[in-house]
């Protein structure tokens, strides 16, 4: 029962910060951000592919990654800022962490794959577009 309150608790804070996000946030200009979105099938392949990169930076093995929001910034290919909640290995739900992705997905016709260009441990309210 303590991991559901857990879980929920981390929940709640995660929608708090989206509603924040959400309020602050204007229209994508180009070249800008845009505004929070809930992550979809795509995000979480492109966090799934990113995988290993991310666990070699950040020195950890996770598991339980689970895509939940992003930004993304259109340039030359796409720029995604995304947030995951994840499990160290052997960890449970009581043991979540939050970790911030930045990942470049260049242009379909350059046939390059994704690549990960920053991430970092962070809490869940932390605002994804101040992620650099």
């Amino acid at each position: 029962q303590h991991r559901h309150k857990t879980q929920d608790h981390l929940q709640n804070k995660l929608k708090i910060a989206l509603k924040a996000q959400t309020k602050s946030n204007s229209t994508m200009m180009c070249g800008g951000h845009s505004e929070s979105k809930p992550a979809n099938s795509e995000i979480q392949s492109l966090v799934e592919k990113i995988k290993p990169a991310l666990e070699s930076e950040l020195g950890a093995t996770l598991t339980n990654l689970n895509a939940t929001d992003y930004r993304e910034q259109v340039v030359a290919g796409t720029i995604y800022h995304v947030r995951v909640m994840c499990s160290n290995s052997g960890g449970d739900d009581e043991d979540r962490k939050c970790v911030h992705v930045r990942v470049f997905q260049p242009l379909p016709h350059t046939n390059e794959p994704a690549r990960l260009m920053a991430c970092k441990f962070a809490s869940v309210e932390e605002d994804l577009k101040t992620f650099s």
